[in-house]
């Protein structure tokens, strides 16, 4: 999945920058060395679930990355340094450093965009990749160089595959008395590390303490029923476009859920319902009536035209999962009934008038409703 197609808040919550990626590097090599390189600071996996690696042009190779929950995240950003062996015939090292995802936000047209990260990254952390640069050089933290020596020639995973922390200092003495030839050319690409880590300079950053600091998290950020959602109506551009508030329920048969896709007014807007937690039936039932307040919470009343509409596309996708027919009356019967605070909204006998109609329309298709 590519990074941009994240949700903001995911990109905010989960979202990391690479910057000093290899030029050789793809999607796939990049994430497997990062999951891989990671198991030198404990056993715990990392999990990364999409990336994006921007063209090189002038400036230092950069990738986006979003994790797949917050310990990730947060363990790669306590490595904050990765030193990496580049080059075929010549070997040289380059270091690849991990920071927040940032990106701009304007809140109307005129206004200048801010940046927005998690956790906050200003030049005091600029000073903390120095000195951890310096951490390598030191002979009580060679573990790092020697992981990355190893896995330079394969003898440890480097496509995301899983190792103990204790194999690489077993690897290299191992190698010293059993292979000194391939030990001595270990000893040359320790000593570039060490070179490139005594001259090492933070990456450019385009982003100073004020503009860090200057942003509100209560402008960014709505509480919910204890969910934290984005601002629908900071930027009017959509508005041109007539694009109704009404939302759109969806079951993704993947990953077993339910989904509230507010996909409006330009803003890209999720809630899920995990069948493992609600149940089929039951997730179904929780978007409805999540989907309905969320709506007049933002002065969106919901109309019956629009709840026709959305229970019209509901049923389309319920004829469409693959479950057992008794599953699939069980969620038309949610449908019929109106969620309950918003029984004025739409009459129980149009929704069952446009299900029946709709079910008799498809009776071809769908004969398991006889």
């Amino acid at each position: 999945m590519s990074f941009f197609n994240e949700p903001y808040d995911v990109q905010l919550i989960l979202g990391l920058t690479l910057v000093g990626v290899p030029d050789s590097w793809d999607d796939e090599k990049l994430a497997g060395y990062m999951k891989s390189y990671s198991y030198a600071f404990g056993s715990n996996e990392v999990s990364i679930m999409s990336v994006f690696i921007e063209n090189a042009g002038k400036s230092e190779r950069k990738a986006h990355i979003t994790c797949n929950n917050l310990y990730s995240k947060q363990k790669l950003l306590k490595i904050r340094l990765i030193p990496v062996i580049c080059g075929e015939e010549s070997k040289f090292c380059q270091i690849i450093t991990v920071r927040p995802y940032c990106f701009w936000m304007s809140f109307n047209p005129d206004s200048y965009p801010v940046p927005y990260m998690l956790p906050k990254y200003g030049s005091q952390d600029l000073s903390y990749e120095l000195v951890e640069a310096k951490m390598l050089l030191h002979k009580n933290n060679i573990h790092p160089s020697i992981v990355t020596c190893l896995m330079e020639l394969n003898l440890l995973p480097k496509d995301g595959g899983y190792w103990s922390a204790s194999e690489a200092i077993v690897i290299w003495l191992g190698l010293k008395e059993e292979n000194p030839t391939l030990y001595n050319f270990l000893e040359e690409m320790l000593s570039k590390i060490k070179m490139t880590a005594s001259t090492f300079e933070p990456y450019p950053y385009e982003v100073d303490d004020e503009l860090v600091y200057t942003p509100r998290w209560e402008q960014l950020l709505i509480q919910y029923n204890n969910d934290f959602l984005w601002p629908w109506e900071d930027i009017n551009t959509y508005n041109k476009l007539h694009i109704k508030p009404k939302g759109c329920i969806r079951y993704e048969s993947s990953r077993k859920r339910w989904v509230v896709d507010l996909s409006l007014e330009g803003r890209r807007l999720q809630k899920c319902f995990h069948e493992s937690y609600y149940g089929l039936v039951g997730g179904l039932a929780e978007a409805l009536k999540w989907r309905l307040e969320y709506l007049r919470n933002r002065n969106k009343e919901p109309t019956a035209e629009s709840e026709l509409k959305s229970i019209s596309d509901v049923l389309d996708k319920v004829f469409q999962i693959d479950v057992d027919n008794s599953q699939k009356m069980l969620l038309i019967e949610v449908l019929k009934r109106p969620v309950e605070g918003f029984e004025q909204v739409c009459p129980r006998e149009q929704i069952e008038q446009l299900i029946a109609e709709k079910i008799q329309r498809n009776d071809n298709s769908y004969n398991f409703l006889n």
